[in-house]
């Protein structure tokens, strides 16, 4: 396995701020991005870099990809910026079923319940625990699962997504952390 997998339709606007943003919080995690309909090649969207560099984030280095089954088969994490993407991911790979979700679904998942214990060994205990937990949050509709697309749109739309993002991640960063720290190698 390698990591999470971050997808959108461009691969220039929510995956992109959403995998560096992960990257920038879990140094020690592989997270990489694609898109259904990906720009292939293009870099991160002007604005959107702006503001990972105002946030202290690296934008730069940015190519986009077009999503491939191998990379959500290989991925021990699949994060999707809509039901939509979720459903396009699984069609292209069904093995990826039980590791793939929607931001919020996610969030939602691990924020129910107890939090991840520092014992409990990693990436992968930490998506075995969402998805015990799926389903155990607020029931949320299409939209609500959705991260605000801003291609094309208004600068306030490009904040919404980022506002959106940055709500939905503390639970994510949270489990991620406690489940990958020294301290869980360490406890039996």
């Amino acid at each position: 396995m390698s990591g999470i997998l971050v997808v959108c339709t461009g691969n220039v606007c929510r995956s992109p701020y959403l995998e560096r943003m992960l990257s920038a919080a879990l140094p020690g995690v592989s997270v990489s991005s694609a898109g259904t309909m990906a720009l292939v090649g293009d870099d991160i969207e002007p604005r959107v870099a702006s503001l990972l560099t105002e946030r202290g984030v690296n934008a730069a280095g940015f190519a986009s990809r077009q999503l491939q089954a191998v990379m959500a088969e290989d991925a021990d994490l699949v994060i999707t910026a809509s039901r939509e993407h979720q459903r396009k991911v699984l069609r292209l790979a069904p093995r990826a079923m039980r590791r793939t979700f929607t931001l919020r679904e996610l969030s939602d998942a691990l924020a129910a319940d107890a939090p991840v214990h520092a014992d409990e060994g990693g990436l992968a205990a930490v998506v075995a625990r969402a998805v015990a937990l799926r389903g155990r949050g607020p029931k949320r509709s299409d939209q609500e699962c959705t991260i605000p697309d801003p291609y094309g749109k208004s600068d306030d739309v490009v904040l919404a997504m980022a506002a959106y993002v940055d709500e939905t991640l503390p639970p994510i960063i949270r489990a991620i952390e406690v489940a990958g720290s020294p301290a869980s190698a360490g406890q039996q």
